[in-house]
């Protein structure tokens, strides 16, 4: 490792299970409202393997919205549109 370089964040197994489970549950949130606008994203799911860096443990859970079709992207478009604040 350079000079210049840091090591990443670490966090111990019960916080990354704290945070999965949170992840969890945002990504049950997520689809649920998606689903309430009418709107399925299939590829839908918590990116796990971004938490894994050398055996560690890394905070920061990713929510992987995947691909969708051109129906899906204008349904999307126009639900983030016609949100209300």
């Amino acid at each position: 490792m350079d000079a210049h370089e840091t090591e990443p964040p670490s966090i111990t197994k019960a916080a990354a299970s704290a945070e999965a489970a949170e992840a969890q549950a945002v990504l049950d949130g997520l689809r649920l409202a998606l689903r309430e606008a009418g709107i399925k994203l299939p590829s839908l799911r918590v990116h796990y393997s971004a938490w894994a860096t050398a055996g560690s443990y890394s905070p920061g859970s990713l929510i992987e919205l995947g691909g969708c079709n051109l129906a899906t992207a204008r349904a999307l478009t126009s639900a983030l549109r016609n949100r209300q604040p």
